[in-house]
């Protein structure tokens, strides 16, 4: 016999400072997201999606210290992204299907 998992009932006051203390969201106004692209200790790293560039370039200076790449692109999914980038990989000079088709990472 299974058992059902019950519900936990919120109280109101609980959803009120919840609300109160949940981070405003700015909306995304057009089809662009920016991705901070790099290569950290051989690995490829892809983060983002960002609603633009300038809060990209933000991150990318705190975080990364090595060279980086802010790209625009029209999709939100990350997944996506990482296959485009892997493309990008691909085809530019010296590349190879072995190192596009590395595992990379998502967060730096």
């Amino acid at each position: 016999m299974r058992r059902r998992r019950r519900r936990r009932v919120v109280p109101s006051q609980e959803l009120i400072n919840r609300a109160k203390n949940r981070r405003p969201t700015r909306p995304h106004i057009g089809q662009d997201w920016w991705y901070i692209v790099t290569k950290e200790q051989g690995a490829w790293v892809v983060a983002g999606p960002y609603s633009d560039a300038r809060e990209a370039e933000e991150i990318a200076i705190a975080k990364i210290t090595t060279d980086y790449e802010i790209v625009a692109m029209n999709t939100r999914d990350r997944d996506e992204a990482t296959r485009r980038v892997r493309h990008k990989v691909l085809l530019r000079d010296g590349g190879s299907l072995s190192e596009s088709l590395q595992r990379m990472k998502h967060t730096i």
